[in-house]
């Protein structure tokens, strides 16, 4: 088999550290110049498989002049395309950059070695190694790529694109592989931030985080596909797998917890907290959801606020709601402003505050003054049982006698004054209220009051007949009066 018409194909990088203590031996008073190269060969039929004989030449630039150094290893073993071999340049390494040549044959073939191109920059290791034979403190500033101001690199094609960007980590297969111009990016796990050109400020850890990111910046993934298609969106962060993972240039997002803000595309200002927390937003702003499927199904609904598990679930595209508690809102669909304290609410709500559930919370304090327009009390006959007659009579009796002063609570100022009867009295009165003897409810107060004035109503009506009665009376003796002066007059005469 003639090698030269292959055609060989290798996609390597170095391994951005060192390899225990054959490499660096710091008690013996001389460094070796070790390190492990893996590698990727392919041949006209795909992936290689084999005996291979490398040969690795040491270039002082990317193209042109001589090697200034050049070890054959001979019989390496490649696998599925894959290989990995000790590679020793002795007393090479001085801090200088250099670019690695690489030329391939079968090892059972006498032929010319196949010169692959382009040849590589050298990464971190055999520089580290200088590093620490020249006594320097500041050894991790010397893990980089030559030209490149701090830049790390482990792992297949991690970083292997890079130009000039600077200070920029990655650590797996992929990790940042499209990086040119980028600064200041952590990727770690397989394939995140692989397609990131020119963005910087941003950390992915994590299976194919940020995979897709090419220019935004400033965003923070952590997770299995964490803000998976992000390409320009900035500021935005997703803890979590799959969290904001359909984001592509939404701003400003936080997304903590499975599928947090998952399907968010370029909704902006949004805060997601609990697994599919907003899960469905896809345009929606400012929207804050913290707790298991809190606002799942909002979709374009903006400046909702949802704490607790299930908060506004069912909202999908109203705003401007608020839903405290578990399954708050959870009712709610469409409604917009309003507000629910531990209360599920309606379906079609607007502008509504719910407080509570009917059978679950009995009462509710409240400190200081309560001010409202109007104070509507249930009062329908279907809510109602147990129904008895009342003696207006008896109860406009008891109020005559009820002591009813005027007042100021205490620790208020005393200026607020009020009129009205104690509570104990008013107990002892009455006996209403399931005997509480410290508050009087406003629907007893009010249906008291109504009570007694029935009650002298009907004492009012009663006189009223009586001195209709006696005026009648009163008539009628007068006419007898009359008639019988008539007649007195008549016998006179």
């Amino acid at each position: 088999m003639n090698l030269r018409s292959q055609n060989f194909r290798l996609r390597a990088t170095l391994f951005a550290f060192l390899i225990g203590s054959p490499v660096l031996n710091l008690h013996a008073g001389s460094l070796d110049n070790t390190f492990t190269y893996q590698g990727r060969l392919n041949d006209a039929n795909g992936p290689a498989n084999g005996w291979y004989d490398v040969a690795f030449s040491l270039f002082t630039t990317a193209t042109g002049v001589a090697p200034v150094g050049v070890v054959t290893n001979v019989a390496v073993g490649v696998t599925n395309g894959l290989f990995t071999t000790l590679v020793q340049f002795t007393n090479a390494f001085d801090g200088t950059a250099y670019w690695l040549g690489l030329g391939v044959r079968g090892n059972s073939l006498a032929t010319d070695f196949t010169v692959l191109s382009p040849r590589q920059p050298m990464t971190a290791a055999p520089n580290a190694s200088y590093a620490l034979a020249a006594g320097r403190a500041n050894t991790a500033n010397q893990l980089l790529f030559p030209g490149n101001n701090g830049n790390t690199a482990v792992g297949i094609v991690a970083l292997s694109s890079n130009t000039v960007g600077s200070c920029d980590t990655a650590f797996g297969y992929g990790a940042l592989s499209a990086n040119t111009t980028g600064i200041a990016n952590t990727a770690v796990g397989t394939y995140t931030l692989e397609a990131n050109t020119t963005a910087g400020g941003n950390t992915a850890v994590g299976y194919a985080a940020m995979i897709y990111n090419t220019t935004g910046g400033n965003n923070t993934a952590v997770g299995g596909w964490a803000l998976y298609s992000n390409t320009n969106g900035w500021n935005n962060a997703a803890f979590g797998e799959a969290a904001l993972y359909l984001n592509t240039s939404g701003m400003d997002n936080a997304g903590l917890g499975y599928d947090a803000l998952t399907r968010n595309t370029t909704g902006s200002e949004n805060v997601a907290c609990g697994s599919s927390a907003l899960a469905q937003n896809t345009t929606g702003i400012g929207n804050v959801a913290c707790g298991y499927v809190a606002l799942a199904a909002n979709t374009t609904g903006f400046g909702n606020t949802a704490a607790g598990n299930e908060a506004l679930a069912g909202l999908t595209n109203g705003y401007l709601n608020t839903a405290l508690g578990n399954r708050a809102g959870y009712n709610l669909l469409a409604g917009s402003h309003n507000i629910y304290i531990g209360s599920a609410g309606q379906t079609n709500d607007q502008k509504i505050i719910r407080i509570g559930e009917t059978g679950i919370q009995t009462a509710t304090y409240l400190a200081g003054t309560v001010y409202a327009d109007n104070l509507a009390l249930t009062s329908d006959r279907n809510a109602k049982e147990n129904f008895a007659p009342v003696d207006a009579g008896a109860v406009l009796d008891r109020v005559a006698e009820l002591p009813i002063t005027q007042w100021n609570y205490q620790g208020r100022n005393a200026a607020e004054r009020h009129v009205g009867p104690m509570a104990q009295d008013f107990q002892a009165a009455f006996h209403l209220n399931g005997g509480d003897s410290r508050h009087i409810a406003m629907v007893d107060e009010a249906g008291i009051a109504l009570t007694a004035i029935q009650g002298l109503h009907e004492r009012l009506a009663a006189k009223e007949e009586r001195i209709a009665r006696l005026e009648s009376e009163l008539a009628e003796l007068k006419a007898l009066v009359h008639q019988l002066a008539h007649r007195t007059d008549e016998s006179r005469h």
